[in-house]
């Protein structure tokens, strides 16, 4: 009684405020009863803007315990839904889980698939405002296989993106790329403009925070594009904003300051404090980057100044940070420790641990840098344990680096050089996670283009049965049409029957005329069809050709980078010996790109029929022996021995390039797989008119499944060597061609445990 006496009180005062439409609810509430009740309720709630949010709550309550008086379990879950929808709206996120997971509780007891996705789904975000991603990501999953099998394309679509924004803010940057891919399959018409858009920057947040500014500038730039259209200013800000702190990266800063000011212009026209703040920062970047240090601090000022106005300690941190780092650049140490140490007292507050080493680290490089070096060492510690914690390597390292030198200069070795191995440690960490987010990013870029490719591929299927389809509308046309002829002509020879002869003699002849044109008609259709299978079978090829270039073309290249990158901005702290271990690195890298691109364009010569093949009397026990030799090194640091035991004057008719090549192919390939210690033998068989020629190693064997994707362009197959080699498959699809340009054939044996046998066929020479 005392709920419903709250209730109709709330209806009443709001009455008061939004006219009748209030008073007629009250009065459609007192006309009912039971389900209908609870049913009217929860709809009212869902649907009217007018109710303020007490009252709504009010309501929601008043039908969940109408709810349990009735056993009904379907206006209980709505109910809560409503209840945990209310919580959410006004941010909070744990009350808003608690009555999505009781909901959930009735959805599963009722089955309601729809619902308990809808339920999964609310609770994913709930998570994700909390910062949870991983337990987000959970109720996201679960939520997606629901979507899925009610073919929802559109909470599909929402389900991916969402899964992907939580991996890329745990910077899992390589599973965000996948889901990211997986959401734009799912676009369509149904999908609006200003998620689209949404996507499309968040794509491009991820690629900058990855490091690949020029997919991130792709990405922002559509994104741009769509909220022009959409005339979003608010979202447009954040664009033009992302965009122009690419540029800046890139040193363009005239470029990246008329983005900028245009992100100002539009905040002048929202009078947003905050929107007018992030670009007064901006703008105070553009200064830093060309020395004026004063007006960029008047800036930063100014931003500090908004973001406190309205009280935004996000704004307020990245203020205080950028004053300090700016004026520790000016030489103003004390100014820029004030900062420094605002910055540390407010983000210790909100526990934000990232900001904190970052004010730790740079309030010990301020000690460090006026001599006070037990106070440097006492704030370094600090940083480390927060940048560990925040998992920040990078900042990791560099207070790995300053604490040695400050224990060093107090006289402590002993932590010098415990904490100089740590920055030792760290620091090939970092290398190798360098190569591995190369790998990463190359993998998700690939899966993104295909994931269009495929897009692309579907909207090319449509087209085909639009044109079949027309096609079959003009067979149709030109069948009536020969009907109308035919009964024309009937008509003629019924009425003309005194020429029936010289009318016969005519429709014989447009009947032949037609065999004809049929035969011809079911020739072109016959060479149409095998073009097709033919130009399919190319394609193939190529695709499957392009992607070993795209992927084993780059693997070394990316290596080069990262090492040179490495060594271009930690030259002066890597030793003599990790100079030539990297130094090594990079040049096995350029062996293995110089070996696949010498390859890659032999083919592509033999493709373009610019191979010219000359045969002459060759002897193969040179041909050999001279690969051999250029070999001796690749197989000495596996200690392998290659052996000859081909006899001299063993004369064939070949082409001599393509014959080496194939030699030097073969052996390389033996050498691979052969373990250390093992050998390599090379023999000839007089066959009558041509040399069996035999490559023998004692090295892994190939299973029968692999021997059938040897020597195929047109099936990627590689396998790592037994020391971790890595190939194409292009030298054996090489050897295959040049052996049958020269009149040969290839193939390969082997058995378990005992290696490997390559052989093939040349024409013996005869005087």
């Amino acid at each position: 009684m005392l709920r419903i006496t709250i209730i109709s009180l709330l209806i009443y005062s709001a009455s008061l405020l939004f006219g009748g439409n209030l008073d007629s609810l009250q009065i459609k509430l007192d006309n009912l009863n039971g389900r209908e009740k609870v049913d009217y309720i929860n709809s009212v709630v869902t649907t009217e803007a007018e109710i303020n949010n007490e009252l709504a709550e009010e309501l929601s309550r008043e039908a969940l315990v109408l709810s349990g008086e009735l056993s009904y379990n379907y206006g209980a879950a709505a109910a809560l839904l409503n209840l945990g929808n209310l919580q959410f709206n006004i941010s909070s996120y744990r009350n808003a889980i608690e009555h999505y997971s009781d909901a959930l509780t009735f959805a599963e007891e009722l089955n309601d698939k729809s619902l308990k996705a809808d339920l999964n789904y609310q609770i994913g975000l709930s998570y994700q405002s909390l910062e949870n991603f991983a337990a987000s990501n959970e109720y996201f999953l679960d939520a997606l296989n629901t979507f899925k099998n009610l073919d929802n394309n559109e909470q599909i679509f929402y389900s991916f993106k969402n899964i992907a924004d939580n991996y890329a803010a745990q910077r899992e940057f390589e599973t965000a790329g996948k889901y990211y891919s997986s959401a734009v399959e799912r676009i369509s018409d149904e999908i609006s403009k200003t998620d689209k858009s949404d996507l499309e920057f968040n794509i491009g947040e991820m690629y900058f925070n990855w490091g690949n500014l020029d997919r991130a500038l792709q990405h922002h730039q559509k994104a741009l594009e769509l909220r022009h259209e959409i005339k979003d200013d608010e979202k447009l800000v954040a664009s033009l904003n992302s965009i122009g702190t690419i540029y800046l990266e890139w040193k363009k800063t005239d470029i990246a300051e008329d983005f900028f000011l245009k992100a100002i212009g539009i905040c002048e026209k929202l009078k947003s404090k905050i929107c007018k703040a992030n670009s007064y920062i901006n703008i105070a970047k553009i200064n830093k980057e060309k020395g004026n240090f004063n007006t960029a601090e008047k800036g930063l000022t100014s931003a500090l100044n908004l973001f406190e106005s309205i009280n935004d300690s996000s704004g307020i941190q990245k203020a205080l940070s950028s004053l300090g780092k700016l004026n520790f650049n000016m030489g103003k140490n004390y100014k820029s420790l004030e900062y420094f140490k605002m910055l540390l007292s407010i983000s210790s507050k909100l526990k934000d641990e990232s900001n904190s080493a970052v004010a730790l680290y740079s309030i010990g490089l301020i000690y460090k840098k006026t001599n006070s070096e037990p106070l440097a060492v006492d704030y370094f510690l600090r940083s480390i344990e927060a940048a560990n914690s925040e998992k920040r390597n990078k900042l990791l390292l560099k207070s790995y680096s300053e604490i040695s030198n400050s224990y060093e200069v107090i006289g402590d070795l002993e932590n010098a050089l415990k904490y100089s191995r740590l920055y030792s440690s760290t620091k090939d960490s970092l290398i190798s996670d360098l190569s591995i987010s190369r790998m990463a990013e190359v993998k998700s870029n690939i899966e993104m283009m295909k994931s269009r490719k495929e897009i692309e591929t579907l909207q090319q299927h449509n087209l085909v049965q639009a044109l079949e389809l027309e096609s079959q509308s003009n067979q149709r046309n030109f069948l009536f049409f020969v009907t109308v002829v035919v009964i024309l002509i009937s008509s003629f020879v019924y009425y003309r029957y005194y020429i029936k002869s010289k009318t016969n003699e005519v429709i014989m002849a447009q009947r032949n005329k037609l065999d004809l044109l049929n035969k011809e008609l079911n020739r072109k259709n016959t060479y149409l069809t095998e073009s097709e299978s033919k130009l399919k079978y190319l394609n193939g090829t190529k695709d499957k050709f392009f992607s070993i270039i795209s992927h084993d073309l780059k693997n070394p290249f990316s290596t080069l980078m990262g090492y040179t990158d490495l060594l271009s901005e930690y030259f002066d702290d890597f030793s003599d010996e990790e100079k030539k271990s990297i130094i090594n690195e990079v040049q096995n890298s350029t062996h293995r790109a110089y070996a696949l691109l010498e390859n890659l364009l032999q083919w592509s010569k033999s493709q373009r029929g610019e191979l010219k093949m000359l045969p002459e009397r060759i002897d193969l026990s040179i041909v050999v022996s001279d690969n051999i030799t250029n070999l001796y090194e690749e197989a000495r640091k596996k200690n392998i021995t290659l052996k000859s035991e081909i006899s001299e004057s063993t004369y064939v008719l070949a082409d001599y390039n393509t014959i080496s090549s194939v030699v030097k192919n073969l052996l390389s390939n033996s050498i691979k797989f052969t373990n250390e210690g093992g050998s390599v033998n090379v023999s000839a068989k007089d066959n009558g008119g041509h040399f069996e020629v035999v490559v023998s190693d004692n090295g892994v064997s190939i299973s029968e499944e692999d021997i059938n994707k040897l020597f195929r362009i047109d099936v990627h197959h590689t396998t790592i060597g037994v020391a971790s080699e890595k190939g194409t498959g292009l030298g054996l699809v090489l050897c295959k061609e040049f052996v049958e340009k020269n009149g040969g054939k290839i193939w390969v044996e082997s058995e378990s445990g005992k290696g490997s046998d390559f052989k093939f066929t040349v024409p013996k020479y005869t005087a």
